[in-house]
């Protein structure tokens, strides 16, 4: 996917890396937070075309960045791959509330996290069409 830009936000920087390399073969760009205050800081400057979010991180959630993401006009509409190792089907569901596209559990291969991405910019094209 040429020029599509994919924010992620994942304390672990090994996870984070692997995500890095995986999308990188498929010409994804990816820019890389280990935190929610380092994303949003990166939300100032760029506004990416898909963001990988990690439910469990130390001081700030996933969770929560999905409740900050909606107060944020310039990003309120970018869609969220919800990235997580805890597998809970009821923190899956509280981040589709809170308007994650697409919950991903730990591990997942390249092909499964394409797919979510995909899925996930599909789901918003839609939206914005409706």
């Amino acid at each position: 996917m040429d020029g599509t830009l994919v924010l992620v936000i994942d304390d672990d920087p090994v996870i984070a890396r692997l995500i890095k390399l995986m999308l990188g073969t498929e010409h994804y760009e990816v820019v890389v937070a280990q935190s929610v205050a380092e994303a949003l800081s990166i939300l100032k400057v760029i506004i990416p075309d898909v963001i990988c979010c990690d439910l469990m991180m130390p001081e700030v959630s996933g969770l929560d960045f999905l409740e900050k993401q909606k107060t944020m006009p310039t990003i309120a509409n970018v869609p969220v791959v919800v990235i997580s190792g805890v597998g809970k089907q009821d923190w899956f569901d509280h981040a589709r509330q809170l308007g994650a596209s697409i919950c991903l559990s730990k591990p997942f291969n390249a092909v499964k996290l394409i797919d979510a991405i995909n899925f996930a910019l599909r789901s918003s094209q839609q939206t914005a069409l409706t």
